[in-house]
């Protein structure tokens, strides 16, 4: 196994992942910074939607002692277990086609929205690795 990052997020992201339930936290890890979310949906144990957690900074400049409040203004995921690995569940739907930010929409699925589909699912890995049953918040200030 090829170690990369911080030592303590390739340890923490190699846990057993918790039973999810509403409310159940999560941590989703990259290089050195990890992002803490809470469960706020669950379909089944493969089929969840999340939202980040507020982060307040308490512990002064360039500390990593975060305060973790749940928001509901936060941005929210929805995340499918596919292939052994958590996948982001993107949605368009038919008036995406009005959105000005319809420029990001593929071009397969604007021709499958045009031609009288309602929705088009499509799947996206995840930036980090994902694990539930702690939430933690660290930000590297060295990048």
């Amino acid at each position: 196994m090829k170690w990369y990052g911080s030592v303590t997020n390739r340890i923490e992201e190699k846990g057993k992942d918790s039973i999810i339930e509403v409310g159940t936290p999560m941590t989703e890890y990259f290089w050195s910074d990890s992002y803490a979310w809470e469960t706020i949906k669950v379909f089944d144990q493969t089929h969840v939607v999340v939202r980040q957690y507020k982060a307040v900074c308490i512990g002064g400049f360039a500390s990593n002692e975060w305060e973790l409040i749940s928001d509901e203004n936060q941005p929210t995921k929805e995340l499918k277990k596919r292939y052994g690995n958590w996948w982001e569940v993107i949605r368009w739907k038919k008036q995406d086609l009005n959105n000005p930010e319809c420029w990001r929409m593929p071009d397969d699925v604007r021709q499958e929205l045009m031609n009288g589909k309602n929705e088009v699912i499509r799947y996206q890995k995840t930036s980090g690795k994902v694990r539930f049953g702690i939430a933690r918040k660290y930000y590297d200030y060295e990048f």
